[in-house]
């Protein structure tokens, strides 16, 4: 995987879905970040033929659950109070890493596609 601070940033600056955005979180997590023909949990992806991520919540938790079964809970809802838009968290339920949250965004899926890149970028860090 590869440095995931660029586009950790790109996804905190959505306003709304994005499929260049889809398609570089695909790549990304694919181990590919500048490949557009990649492999990823078995199945084959183009850049047009990726998740849409940021757009579909179920697509936004089909990826999180590929990308860290093994060890992560997960939440997404409406942001409370007087906070816009939605939030979303991820941690490790094994050794109580994290959450790592995305706060205030616009949709669902771009609040836990956000979660979800602060905790690989965590991970990261770790190796």
């Amino acid at each position: 995987m590869t440095d995931l601070t660029a586009l950790i940033e790109r996804v905190e600056r959505l306003t709304g879905p994005d499929r260049e955005v889809d398609a570089a979180i695909c790549r990304a997590v694919a181990g590919n970040p500048t490949d557009h023909w990649y492999t990823f949990a078995g199945e084959h992806f183009t850049d047009a033929t990726c998740p849409a991520v940021t757009a579909s919540t179920d697509s936004a938790v089909a990826l999180t659950e590929r990308v860290l079964p093994e060890w992560f809970a997960w939440s997404v809802g409406k942001a409370p109070y007087d906070h816009e838009g939605y939030e979303a968290s991820v941690w490790d339920d094994r050794n109580g890493g994290g959450p790592w949250d995305g706060s205030e965004m616009p949709t669902p899926a771009i609040a836990l596609i956000l979660a979800l890149l602060r905790a690989l970028q965590a991970q990261e860090l770790k190796s």
